[in-house]
């Protein structure tokens, strides 16, 4: 079945979404990230593209981007095969590492971009990695809210402040928009969620295996009752269908991503 063709922004705005091929963590480190954000930054400037937003999970990249039509698929095919190639290497894998082609979405007016904004920046807050947009280490929120004074440093553009500034009194109401944000459908809303609900799960039980004082995560799936009591405590905080949370421990089980952060990436 042919591919649909992409469709061309009337302003040259896309919501970019990159996925790792069949749900493979494929950002599994702090370094991980670093580098794909780096390569972010250092192809940008080559094929014109300005950066407004992004985050880096672990199994999928957004990002919010001004680039001319023709030019946008040579810049993330460039990133993410520069990337595929320092993956496979480090973690001596062969095949694809991202799914067949990355999501776009027109962005094509500014009320839209700032919902967009606002949805990137919240992904970590909705995966439960973190309880403030600012307190994630890999995506914008933080370039805006808390800016490094040397701009050499900066992955967003600068049309990115300049949205911001015109539409907030200042950098704190713009902080404060993000708690009212809504559950716009953005791209393809049913993966999406699909890839925030095994995030939420696999980081309940690594803080689960931390807080029981457990030897391994390995306990939560082969021991009935503490899996029980696992299942029964994440139904509580997330809602979520008991089999579907069963379900996503299967995926969790066979994932080779250390349910918590590596601290030696840390350094």
């Amino acid at each position: 079945m042919p591919r649909e063709r992409r469709k061309k922004s009337c302003n040259d705005v896309y919501h970019i979404v990159s996925k790792g091929n069949s749900k493979i963590y494929i950002l599994q480190s702090d370094i991980d990230k670093r580098r794909y954000l780096s390569l972010m930054k250092n192809k940008k400037d080559k094929y014109g593209v300005k950066i407004y937003a992004y985050c880096i999970m672990s199994n999928h990249v957004h990002i919010l981007l001004k680039s001319g039509f023709e030019s946008l698929p040579l810049y993330m095919k460039e990133v993410n095969q520069e990337y595929a190639v320092y993956y496979n290497v480090k973690y001596d894998k062969k095949g694809h590492v991202f799914q067949s082609r990355y999501y776009s979405s027109c962005v094509e007016n500014e009320e839209y971009l700032l919902c967009c904004i606002r949805y990137i920046h919240n992904n970590p807050v909705k995966a439960s990695l973190v309880k403030s947009i600012t307190d994630y280490p890999f995506s914008s929120a933080r370039e805006i809210i808390l800016p490094n004074k040397n701009q050499s440093k900066r992955c967003i553009s600068d049309e990115s402040f300049q949205i911001i500034e015109s539409r907030f009194e200042d950098i704190e109401k713009f902080r404060d928009s993000h708690d009212y944000f809504d559950n716009h459908s953005f791209l393809d809303i049913r993966e999406e969620q699909e890839a925030y609900d095994l995030e939420r799960i696999r980081n309940l039980a690594g803080h689960y295996v931390v807080d029981k004082n457990l030897e391994s995560v390995n306990i939560i799936f082969k021991v009935p009752h503490i899996k029980e009591r696992f299942i029964r405590q994440s139904a509580e905080q997330t809602k979520l269908p008991r089999l579907k949370i069963e379900n996503i421990l299967k995926t969790v089980e066979k994932s080779t991503c250390p349910l918590l952060s590596n601290s030696s990436d840390n350094n």
